[in-house]
């Protein structure tokens, strides 16, 4: 074999491998909660702050109903809900959480902490919440 075609043949598998690794990133399904004071139905994925989100995750690979998830949940108003709501996301490992509102911002953050109480001091809070799109109500 000519110098010329083994470097040809290294410079093809180089070139083919990332393709490769793209296509496994999105065989796992992504978990995506929303969090809101307001019914589950303001952060449906016909809202707009949500379909954008989806819109945007679909552009990336991710298609709703074959590699990802999404789970609206609402207060229906009654900010004493929220904590219980948080609590139930952060104990079912979602992989991102959109929260619209301060209460529900507040919620979850105390909700994930409570989960990573191995993390020490600040830190714990941004470890915590690298997963939380905040979108302002």
């Amino acid at each position: 074999m000519r110098r010329r075609d083994v470097l040809q043949v290294l410079a093809s598998a180089a070139l083919a491998a990332p393709c490769g690794v793209a296509a496994q990133v999105t065989a796992k399904t992504f978990r995506l909660a929303a969090l809101s004071a307001a019914g589950p139905g303001y952060m449906a994925t016909t809202s707009p702050s949500v379909s954008v989100v989806i819109k945007v995750l679909a552009e990336r690979g991710y298609k709703l109903g074959q590699n990802l998830e999404f789970q609206p949940y609402g207060a229906d108003m009654q900010v004493a809900r929220l904590a219980q709501l948080a609590s139930d996301i952060a104990a079912s490992k979602f992989d991102a959480v959109i929260v619209a509102g301060y209460p529900a911002a507040v919620a979850i953050s105390r909700a994930f902490a409570a989960v990573h109480e191995s993390a020490v001091g600040t830190s714990r809070h941004f470890a915590a919440l690298r997963n939380l799109v905040a979108i302002g109500a």
